[in-house]
């Protein structure tokens, strides 16, 4: 893979994380909500995690073959060892929230 390659994947792989973030934040009231929620169930009640990958997927035009190649290639010489412990027992260290930080409420 090219540098230039990697750099868009790393970006994009950077921008999707920044928005699920922000996301689940907003829609479950804060981070402490937002990580108990992911953690108890990924596809629980203000998290939808498989539509928001879709979403990612679809608004990045990575929804097609030539796009899941692009993503098998960058992410094939990542090292991809497998967790210690399941993902509820993960522990995540949780941004500083500030009250009114990010404009108003999201409806997406």
């Amino acid at each position: 893979m090219e540098a230039y390659q990697r750099q868009q994947f790393d970006f994009l792989l950077m921008t999707a994380a920044d928005r699920l973030v922000e996301r689940i934040t907003q829609r479950c009231g804060g981070p402490e909500p937002a990580l108990e929620r992911l953690r108890a169930s990924p596809q629980g009640e203000g998290i939808w995690l498989d539509q928001f990958a879709q979403a990612i997927f679809r608004d990045f035009l990575l929804d097609s073959p030539a796009g899941a190649c692009f993503v098998l290639q960058a992410l094939s010489r990542r090292p991809a060892a497998a967790p210690a412990a399941p993902l509820h027992q993960w522990k995540i260290p949780l941004p500083a929230h500030e009250e009114g930080a990010g404009g108003g409420a999201r409806s997406d």
